[in-house]
């Protein structure tokens, strides 16, 4: 078969008649005459396409560098050999999309939906009338995602493997069950990224920042993790022998977790002059007991602290922030301006606790705030809690039990509601901006 080297001669089309055809592909998408977008060799360089639907459209090898396709739909499109280097898909729904070979180098895809999306390298090729055809891209180059961003992105169930993901910003991507499988991910930002159940098997993580990340269930068999930062990171322990994190510190006694309460409590209430405040950072404290104690203005930063129970504990102002509380029981805790920040609650118990405001009579007229930011509440059970004014800006809500809950004066901007019950709920005079709520 004959191979012709060299570019195909794309498509152009006018904005204008760019609109038009996508008014009838929107009406055959509603079942409403029309017709199917075919959009494949187009020219659709700098285009604005923001919050319209080209779902199931064919863009086969279409040129969309810098196109505005913000809240744009390509549910199920064909996008495969595409070009959309610095393109604008913030917010963009590319659920199942064929992404294959695709050069997404500099495309911004913050806050994106590419679950189930196959983003795998590909050859493009174009037919000729003679049935001869081009090969423009081999299928030795890799789907090029290099100096992307996809920040809080969902990728879930997604085929990534074998690309170049150089440089990219994934800060807070949701990776589940996704196949990295031989990925190039050298100096990849990974910062909060959810890879429970993925496959990182012989991917390059070289030098990738992973702090805070969840790598539970993870295939990570034959990939390079030298250099890798997983501070703050939830691993289970294939994940931590694969990162060459080392043994966790030896878990603190109940005894000496005990010493180290009444000693707080006596500094608590003595105002610092007996006692000795709470600092514990990095430990090991397995299913801790802290029922009904005071931990006001203790900290208990980046620890293992998974199934504790802190029900009825005083936890105003608490530095909890990058903690591993999953399954911990919080039940009726007073956790006003506590610092979650970044910190793992999969399937806690909130329920109505306070995470509400407090102020100090050190600093009169000074509010404090909880902090939320970033940090993990899956399937949590929030009911009736109050939440007032906290700042919870990119903290996720997955799955959360939330009805009768009060977050009234909130910021909630990028923060993940998906999937989470919020019957009667309050987010009034809240700021919400790029809030997911499904």
């Amino acid at each position: 078969m004959n191979q012709n080297a060299g570019p195909p001669v794309w498509t152009t089309i006018t904005q204008a008649a760019f609109l038009k055809l996508l008014g009838a592909h929107e009406s055959w998408l509603q079942g409403q005459g029309g017709r199917r977008a075919d959009l494949s060799f187009h020219d659709l360089n700098d285009f604005s396409i923001a919050d319209r639907d080209l779902s199931k459209a064919d863009m086969t090898g279409a040129l969309m560098q810098r196109v505005f396709a913000r809240a744009s739909r390509f549910v199920s499109s064909t996008l495969y050999g595409a070009d959309l280097r610095l393109g604008q898909f913030q917010n963009a729904v590319l659920r199942s999309a064929d992404l294959r070979g695709t050069v997404l180098r500099g495309a911004d895809m913050t806050g994106a939906i590419l679950a189930k999306a196959d983003l795998r390298p590909g050859p493009l090729t174009v037919n000729r009338p003679n049935g001869a055809f081009k090969i423009v891209r081999r299928d030795s180059d890799p789907t090029d995602l290099s100096g992307a961003t996809f920040k809080n992105a969902d990728l879930s169930d997604s085929k990534v493997g074998g690309v170049s993901l150089l440089g990219t910003d994934l800060t807070g991507a949701i990776l589940r069950r996704a196949d990295l499988s031989g990925s190039d991910c050298r100096g990849a930002n990974l910062t909060g990224v959810v890879l429970e159940g993925a496959s990182l098997a012989n991917a390059n993580l070289a030098g990738a920042n992973l702090r805070r990340a969840v790598i539970v269930g993870a295939n990570l068999k034959g990939a390079n993790l030298e250099n890798a930062d997983v501070s703050g990171a939830v691993l289970d322990e294939d994940a931590r022998t694969a990162t060459q994190a080392g043994a966790p510190p030896t878990p603190l006694t109940p005894q000496k977790i005990a010493e180290a309460v009444a000693a707080h409590a006596a500094w608590v209430k003595s105002t610092g002059k007996e006692g000795k405040r709470l600092v514990l950072k990095g430990e090991v404290l397995p299913k801790a007991n802290f029922q009904g104690a005071d931990l006001s203005g203790a900290v208990l930063a980046n620890c293992r602290m998974a199934e504790a129970n802190f029900v009825g504990a005083q936890l105003t102002m608490v530095d909890l922030s990058e903690s591993d509380l999953g399954g911990a029981d919080f039940t009726g805790a007073d956790l006003r301006a506590a610092n979650l920040r970044g910190a793992y609650l999969a399937d806690a118990k909130l329920g109505k606790v306070n995470l509400g405001a407090a102020t100090s009579d050190r600093t009169p007229g000074t509010v404090y705030r909880a902090n939320l930011e970033q940090a993990r509440f899956w399937r949590v059970d929030l009911r009736g809690a109050s939440l007032r004014q906290v700042q919870a800006r990119g903290g996720d809500f997955e799955g959360a039990r939330l009805d009768d809950s009060d977050f009234t004066g909130a910021d909630i901007e990028e923060a993940r509601f998906v999937g989470a019950q919020r019957n009667n709920a309050k987010f009034e005079n809240v700021k919400d901006r790029d809030a997911r709520w499904r």
